[in-house]
């Protein structure tokens, strides 16, 4: 439950100039003494402004996790359609991209946070580059996923000569150069890092969801100096612990690299028992952290 937490939320009960039914009233202050009961989680008033720009699928996918969270204002913008699976040709995205991508620097900033899911980054004008390397340096927040977004060299590589990817705690260069990615196994495990600095999801490490069976592929992540690993794939690369999220702080910014699409595998939206049930949970988590908001206190409240 996100409420923004200021006198107005009871002001409604209690408004000494307005007539309310006594029924209306008893249910207004049920719901007030409710709210008090069980301790709203308050994160600020503001709404979190997230634009995600990539694969059709994924961003489609992602309104399951943000239309019915009222701390999020969500918006996509395709730039990515392998196969044209949902008809879209190139020229249909970089008109797409064109349309609906903020138009200046100035638009871009009024976001809190960038998600890029697997774009076809070469679609974006040079500009653009530099105008989301740039909102990242003075404060953003930034999600990149699948390491540098795909196997397919020229969408790898495109995504390894930007500007963007420096603000990423990903070495998207180094990775390029190993075969953008190598080419894992379907199944696989992950385990939180109960040592990281950064608290996002080491409080979620007591509901089991390290035991969750990932399927799904599953990019190769070479974290640059000074990354916080928060968590590590294991069993899709021999026996070797990869990092499969990874923050940082950059500039007045702070991002974070996925080794899976987000919204997918372990972080995709539960829609049965077998699957993360924490998954919202905690990619909100994320978000609150990327946009310099509080984490979650009590996860079993939120």
């Amino acid at each position: 439950m996100f409420i923004n937490c200021t006198r107005d939320n009871f002001a409604l009960a209690f408004h000494p100039g307005k007539k309310m039914s006594k029924k209306l009233r008893t249910v207004t202050v049920l719901l007030v003494l409710s709210m008090m009961l069980f301790q709203p989680v308050c994160y600020g008033g503001e709404k979190i402004r997230v634009i995600a720009a990539g694969f059709v699928y994924t961003i489609t996918n992602l309104k399951r996790f943000f239309d019915p969270e009222p701390a999020v204002d969500y918006y996509a913008v395709p730039a990515r359609d392998p196969g044209g699976s949902f008809g879209f040709k190139e020229a249909d995205l970089v008109k797409m991209i064109r349309q609906y991508f903020p138009r200046t620097y100035e638009d871009l900033k009024t976001f809190d946070l960038l998600i890029l899911t697997s774009p076809e980054f070469y679609l974006f004008t040079k500009s653009q580059d530099q105008w989301m390397h740039n909102a990242i340096n003075e404060g953003m927040g930034g999600i990149n996923d699948a390491s540098v977004f795909s196997i397919i060299s020229g969408i790898a590589e495109s995504w390894a000569i930007s500007q963007t990817q420096l603000a990423f705690p990903n070495d998207a260069p180094a990775v390029t150069a190993r075969g953008a990615g190598e080419a894992p196994s379907d199944i696989f495990k992950v385990e939180i890092n109960v040592d990281a600095a950064t608290l996002i999801l080491t409080g979620f490490k007591p509901f089991g969801v390290d035991d969750m069976v990932n399927y799904g592929a599953s990019r190769m992540i070479i974290p640059r100096e000074g990354v916080d690993v928060l968590a590590w794939q294991l069993g899709n690369f021999g026996q070797a612990r990869i990092p499969y999220i990874t923050v940082w702080e950059y500039g007045a910014g702070r991002t974070l690299t996925m080794g899976q699409g987000v919204g997918v595998g372990w972080l995709g939206y539960p829609t049965n028992p077998q699957q993360n049930q924490y998954s919202p949970d905690m990619l909100m988590n994320m978000i609150f952290w990327l946009t310099h908001r509080n984490l979650i206190e009590d996860i079993e409240v939120f």
